[in-house]
């Protein structure tokens, strides 16, 4: 009666162990495949449950069992997966506590998302309040911050924006906020700001940008100095941008003037697709420098050195036939492009009008 129970007892477990065994297998799979586990680790793992005693459940409804040897067996083999198991989920956790890690970091160290406001930083840096300063300084310093005087604090730092009435003899990029107005110290006192001055045609705007105090400010910015003069130049460019689309864009796209369709292609710099738009629409007012910062936007700054490259390459060496640096630039593209000879012969004329970094030069 005794062994009888005990061969029930035992077929019992090892039947509910095949289960938790195919269930355990199981869901390892499907953790693997979620969370990327590394194959050998894997492979390891089952290679060493199977130099374990097996307990196949086949085996025990035909066979007798050998006393308590065959339990024990498939005791072992159990708490071996067991551990098997835990430890997977464990390595699982330590990745994607570290693929969080990196993911914050790289979020907080870009120059692509705004930086922001640090808890640190003093009631006089804070939105409100910047805003209410500025407002301020229009009466302390009218004659620098008229009425279009403004405070940006669509992220940290805020930053005063203002046109300013530069005197002739002035070389505008050397103006100084703080001398214009001592005022702002008074406001503003820290000693870290960023300050810079667009020009627009016969318009100037300043912006400027104080970083504030606080206790523990430093620390809490840390390492964050070239992000900041990244996203501070980023807020830079779209200023100028929106200056020049302001101004130049109706004449540019309408009345097809080269000048204004010139300062938009600056103003938006390589890589923009709207410098693209500008400088083909200058090429086919007759510009022949459009046409040359098209083909050599498209082939050497974007890789594109096609079709589209060489026909604009050509027409500005058509327009301007003694330009020797549009010569050369027909070259590179004929060369990426393979026409050797007619690059060769782009690179000697070229250098016969002077233009020396094209003399001797060849493709490869």
């Amino acid at each position: 009666m005794l062994k009888s129970l005990r061969m029930s007892y035992v077929l019992s477990f090892c039947s509910g162990f095949f289960v938790a065994v195919v269930l355990t297998i199981a869901l390892f799979f499907m953790w693997g495949v979620r969370g990327g586990q590394d194959a050998g680790a894997e492979h390891e793992t089952l290679a060493h449950h199977n130099d374990l005693p097996r307990c196949e459940p086949g085996e025990a409804l035909t066979q007798a069992l050998p006393d308590d040897e065959q339990l024990l067996a498939c005791q072992a083999s159990l708490e071996s997966v067991r551990a098997s198991h835990e430890e997977a989920l464990e390595t699982f956790q330590e990745h994607e506590d570290l693929t969080d890690y990196l993911t914050g970091l790289l979020n907080e160290m870009s120059p692509d998302r705004p930086v922001a406001f640090p808890e640190e930083l003093d009631e006089a840096y804070q939105p409100e309040q910047f805003e209410a300063s500025v407002e301020a300084l229009k009466g302390a310093c009218p004659e620098v911050f008229g009425e279009e005087a403004r405070a940006d604090c669509s992220e940290y730092p805020c930053m005063i924006e203002f046109p300013y009435q530069s005197a002739r003899d002035e070389r505008v990029q050397e103006v100084s906020v703080k001398e214009l107005c001592p005022a702002l110290s008074t406001f503003f006192p820290g000693r870290m700001s960023q300050e810079f001055v667009t020009e627009v045609g016969d318009e100037t705007w300043v912006q400027y940008m104080p970083h504030g105090t606080g206790i523990g400010l430093q620390e809490r910015l840390a390492g964050q100095e070239m992000r900041l003069m990244q996203r501070a130049r980023m807020r830079w460019e779209e200023k100028e941008r929106s200056l020049a689309v302001e101004k130049y864009e109706d004449t540019c796209v309408r009345a097809q003037d080269v000048d204004a369709c010139r300062h938009l292609a600056y103003a938006f710099g390589s890589g923009h697709p709207e410098r693209d738009i500008y400088t083909q629409i200058g090429c086919d007012a007759g510009d022949a420098r459009a046409c040359y910062a098209y083909a050599n936007d498209r082939c050497e700054k974007s890789g594109r050195c096609d079709a589209e490259a060489e026909h604009f390459a050509r027409r500005s060496v058509t327009m301007a036939p003694e330009s020797g640096y549009m010569h050369e630039n027909l070259g590179i593209v004929l060369c990426t492009r393979g026409a050797l000879r007619e690059a060769r012969r782009s690179f000697e004329q070229a250098c016969a009008l002077g233009w020396e970094r094209a003399c001797g030069r060849a493709c490869g």
